[in-house]
């Protein structure tokens, strides 16, 4: 999910856009709990394959799914909103702030 918080116009190459500041969701496996809690702010590495990339959560907390070129995430910081446990394991969903042009706003979850 992503909501908008503000927006903002930008002058770029003698053109005009909006942007505006998006709060992206990610949501990241871990294999253990105890580890995390909601509110804790953690960093973000960003590893690369051969056609995607995909994050570490902190000391390797956590770790994401895979995301194209341009799915990929501009932020080195993160919140935890929830960790949840499933039958398939634990999950951490964290918060992102983002800037994204107007109109390509891109929600990611799985």
């Amino acid at each position: 999910q992503t909501g908008r918080k503000t927006v903002k116009t930008v002058y770029r190459a003698g053109k005009e856009r909006q942007l505006r500041q998006y709060m992206r969701q990610m949501e990241f496996k871990m294999e253990r709990t105890g580890l995390l809690k909601e509110g804790d702010v953690l960093s973000v590495t960003e590893g690369r394959l051969p056609n995607s990339y995909y994050y570490t959560l902190g000391n390797a907390y956590a770790m994401s799914a895979n995301y194209t070129f341009r799915e990929r995430l501009k932020s080195t910081e993160g919140t935890v909103l929830e960790v949840k446990e499933t039958p398939k394991g634990f999950f951490v969903m964290v918060a992102f702030d983002e800037e994204v042009e107007t109109g390509s706003v891109e929600s990611r979850e799985g």
